[in-house]
């Protein structure tokens, strides 16, 4: 289904004397499922978000994530709750290919701003003269953040899951960046016995979402994410987050001609438990894998640098864009 019948189905709802509205997950971390979400709860949201971003009544915004998924319909409620003018387009790779106008707000995941950056440059101009810019769904790594740094506008990762009505925190990328996320107003946050991180606002209608993600808490207000509790890799009895690794790597792989995407998985290790693998598309080689050993693999703990690597013809994404890595490893495609 389009954007333009989530669109509708929305608005119908906003305008409807209906509470609860379903939404379902992405999947990316599990089975997909629905979850109930109140229309105070989104509209609570929304005007956070609108506050610590400082939008105004007749700014603009694009919106070209999937509306299917809380990301693309909470860039509608913001825009309908803060009389913000809109334009919707189909999700896509590269939203602003065919873009001239300017916005003064922007949603994307990871790779769109990626390849926005890499493919369209000269796009660069309309982005310099947006109020903010958001990304989420995914992790930012370093080969992109070091991109990213060309955008004078600020650009905010966000941490948030449809539980939580989409984002609860953001992380300034570019200037004056900040290396914790910091919550919207009166988020209240904790973490548990396993360190993982707590949620409680009314945005939760005041119940604590007791996340799968560890974290260190910074304090009241702030904290670091250091991965998902279910992905963490335990090699000799080392904890290995595979996003630190994904980000240690990013720019080694970029300097030895490797610029598509990656992620790290886990093997099992006769000796150490778990071992760390690399993931790729199958433009990586294994002339590419010894370049990259002999050139970093001292720079990284030994546990952290990749045993293997994978070579994957055809990544798998789930319909809100993110990489489904369960899927991409066990797909037929894989070399």
């Amino acid at each position: 289904m389009t954007n333009t019948f989530w669109e509708n189905e929305f608005i119908q709802f906003w305008n409807s004397e209906n509470t609860d509205l379903q939404i379902p997950t992405s999947g990316s971390t599990g089975t997909p499922k629905l979850i109930n979400i109140s229309k105070k709860c989104i509209k609570l949201s929304t005007q956070l978000t609108l506050q610590f971003l400082g939008l105004q009544k007749g700014d603009t915004c694009l919106i070209s994530l999937n509306m299917q998924y809380i990301g693309g319909k909470m860039m509608l409620a913001r825009a309908l709750e803060g009389n913000l003018n809109y334009k919707i387009i189909e999700p896509n790779s590269n939203p602003l290919v065919e873009i001239t106008q300017v916005f003064d707000f922007y949603s994307f995941v990871p790779l769109q701003i990626q390849n926005i950056l890499v493919e369209t440059p000269e796009k660069i101009e309309l982005l310099n003269q947006a109020k903010a810019i958001i990304i989420g769904g995914a992790a930012v790594n370093e080969s992109l953040l070091a991109l990213i740094q060309s955008i004078k506008t600020p650009v905010y990762s966000t941490y948030g899951m449809t539980e939580t009505v989409s984002h609860i925190a953001l992380k300034r990328l570019n200037s004056n960046k900040n290396e914790n996320y910091v919550c919207l107003p009166s988020i209240k946050i904790d973490k548990d016995e396993r360190d993982c991180l707590t949620v409680e606002h009314a945005i939760t209608n005041h119940i604590k979402i007791i996340t799968n993600d560890i974290i260190e808490l910074i304090s009241p207000t702030e904290f670091q994410f250091l991965g998902r509790a279910d992905d963490v890799i335990n090699s000799a009895g080392v904890k290995i987050f595979p996003q630190n690794v994904e980000n240690e790597l990013a720019i080694p792989l970029k300097n030895i001609g490797y610029e598509d995407e990656f992620f790290i998985h886990k093997k099992p290790h006769p000796q150490f438990g778990d071992s760390v693998i690399l993931v790729v598309k199958a433009s990586f080689t294994s002339e590419m894998f010894q370049e990259l050993k002999l050139n970093y693999k001292s720079k990284l703990s030994k546990y952290y640098f990749p045993v293997d690597f994978v070579a994957i013809n055809d990544f798998v994404y789930t319909q809100s864009g993110k990489i489904d890595k369960l899927k991409t490893l066990f797909s037929p495609t894989s070399c």
